[in-house]
């Protein structure tokens, strides 16, 4: 190598770090934006929610005193062009209805959660109406990003988690962090205790061997644990089945801890089924 090359190798050096330093740039500059993008639709999310209850508070006001109707019209925003007046109304109206269906259907579904929880009755009475503005946030969350055009499954349920996340600090706050970590866990076992009853649990019902109360406890537990996001990052037909068929064999390794063998058959049997049917469905026609 002449001297006279150096140089040219030492600028061929510099350009180089130079590309890899832009390259870094741009992604993290890219990533700002997306977690920018997943705060404005969480923004937009937690403003709609504020409206819902503004609403909700404005018609129940009206139920109270129908002769201040007009006055509090008076200060209400002028309606969008894209909604007529007639529609706002019957929103306004109906969002207080919509938010004690939900509360209905959270205590139906968690009361025994909250229950365990040992609260005062108003504490539970206030927590139930949070778990109930909990689950509109993320309805909201997921309706702003469409509006959005946001399509991204992932970006969804990050804007939802946000949106959630910002009243799982109001329960914080009411009753304290540890709690609020024991509900989302009876929550989330709740659910696996219902996917359980509407499977395989059927199954065993059928066959004579229903769960008993601690064995459903702790299927819940093992449902909950496979639960978890899958690792593989461009989902597929082959990968969904190749992750479905580790969770299985997990699900039976512990189950075997749990259940006798005739309820071990039924569970074997209903895994069997239930892959055969993913398979069909992958080769649904398009």
């Amino acid at each position: 190598m002449t001297r006279k090359s150096a140089p040219w190798i030492g600028l061929g050096f510099v350009l180089l770090l130079g590309a890899a330093a832009g390259c870094i740039w741009f992604s993290g500059k890219a990533e700002e934006a997306k977690k920018n993008n997943q705060l404005l639709v969480a923004n937009q999310a937690a403003l709609t929610r504020e409206i819902v209850v503004l609403r909700r508070q404005l018609a129940e006001a009206e139920s109270r005193a129908p002769d201040a109707d007009k006055a509090v019209r008076t200060v209400q925003a002028t309606p969008k062009k894209a909604e007529s007046k007639a529609w706002q109304d019957w929103q306004r109206r109906y969002s207080g209805f919509n938010h004690k269906s939900l509360m209905r259907s959270t205590w139906y579904r968690f009361h025994d959660v909250v229950a365990k929880l040992n609260l005062p009755p108003d504490k539970q009475v206030q927590l139930l109406d949070l778990m109930t503005t909990k689950w509109e946030a993320t309805i909201d969350a997921r309706d702003a990003a469409n509006s959005q055009g946001i399509t991204d499954p992932k970006e969804i349920d990050a804007a939802s988690k946000l949106a959630a996340d910002d009243v799982d600090a109001e329960i914080a706050a009411l009753i304290g962090q540890q709690k609020l970590d024991e509900l989302a866990h009876g929550q989330d076992l709740t659910v696996q205790k219902s996917g359980i009853e509407r499977t395989f649990g059927t199954d065993l019902q059928m066959g004579g061997v229903p769960l008993s109360p601690d064995q459903e406890a702790a299927m819940a537990e093992v449902y909950l644990d496979n639960s978890k996001p899958s690792t593989f990052s461009e989902p597929s037909p082959a990968a969904n089945l190749a992750h479905q068929q580790q969770t299985d064999a997990a699900t039976l390794e512990k189950a075997s801890l749990i259940l006798n063998p005739e309820q071990m058959s039924i569970l074997r049997d209903y895994l069997s089924w239930n892959e055969e049917r993913a398979k069909v469905l992958a080769d649904q026609p398009k």
